[in-house]
């Protein structure tokens, strides 16, 4: 099989498997970690409930191993895209945050600092999930290492990494420099984009924003290791929630005035388990198309050098 028509089917792959790993979850899984209301938003710190949450961590790491099986001739991109994407039927089960603010009312900064504590831990799964990719890959490259994309694209008539070697501190620095326009891009459209609290806004607010930024950093810094670029909503969201915990709150606040406060920031109605599904998705997308794109053109390039 050719480098053209394996990248036809490494599409396919990605996609089938996305779309089979979020309809499992939205169907199915979600309901283990739903709050006791239905209404209510998908947290676990504020409400110390960490059985849920192991739950949550445990569907993310064993959805990440049936997607790096599924995916394994793909680019290890697509397998985590795949994951993410899967787990955003976490997000689409949730509430809305407003369900939080009326909870905790006029400890609404509190309420903040814990969730800049559940993002921690939502770096803990991203980390998991990243980790146990990596690992089946590896244990099915030891198996069978032409099923690898790695293998494929060795025994394609174009080595994709051949000519794109750099120094470590060269590379370091680009990944540096990847991350902070994707950041900064990112906190951009999100300004321009999330303009409510309504759960479909927030949702395409954050998968656009991280799909665009990460596509747009990879080109402009065109790393090899695109994994830190994953990293890039979890700042975003700590940045946000951290803000918010240093505000001040009126003791004498009514939850009308919470609502209120609540829709003057919307970038502060996206959940934890939001940026890490619905933007770590848009990211991871972002990187796979880059990389996509990246080896398209050296392939025309190294068939317009054979003419």
């Amino acid at each position: 099989m050719n480098l053209q028509n394996h990248r036809l089917l490494e599409k396919i792959v990605v996609y089938f498997t996305s779309v089979v790993a979020l309809a499992i979850v939205y169907f199915f899984l979600s309901k283990a970690v739903k709050p006791w209301e239905l209404t209510g938003a998908i947290t676990f710190v504020p409400a110390g409930d960490f059985y849920r949450l192991i739950i949550l961590a445990s569907i993310s790491w064993a959805i990440a191993a049936a997607c790096a099986i599924l995916t394994a001739l793909a680019r290890i991109e697509g397998a985590i895209m795949a994951t993410l994407i899967g787990l955003t039927g976490f997000s689409l089960s949730s509430g809305q945050m407003r369900t939080l603010l009326w909870r905790w009312g006029n400890d609404y900064p509190k309420l903040f600092k814990l969730l800049v504590d559940e993002m921690l831990l939502m770096t803990g799964i991203l980390i998991g999930v990243i980790l146990v990719i990596y690992l089946v890959r590896m244990i099915i490259g030891k198996i069978i290492p032409s099923f690898l994309w790695s293998g494929v694209a060795a025994r394609s008539k174009m080595n994709t990494n051949k000519g794109t070697k750099t120094t470590m501190p060269h590379e370091t620095r680009r990944i540096i420099g990847a991350i902070i326009v994707e950041t900064a891009v990112a906190m951009l459209l999100l300004v321009i984009t999330m303009q409510s609290t309504d759960r479909g806004q927030v949702a395409f607010a954050l998968v656009i924003s991280f799909f665009l930024s990460a596509l747009l950093a990879h080109q402009v810094f065109p790393i090899r290791w695109t994994i830190p670029l994953l990293f890039s909503p979890i700042i975003v969201a700590i940045i946000i929630f951290g803000i918010a915990a240093m505000g001040n709150v009126s003791m004498g606040q009514t939850w009308r005035d919470v609502e209120l406060v609540a829709q003057s920031v919307p970038l502060r109605a996206a959940l934890p388990i939001d940026w890490l599904s619905l933007a770590g998705a848009g990211a991871a997308a972002g990187c796979w198309l880059s990389s996509r794109i990246i080896e398209k053109h050296k392939y025309l390039q190294k068939d317009d050098d054979n003419k």
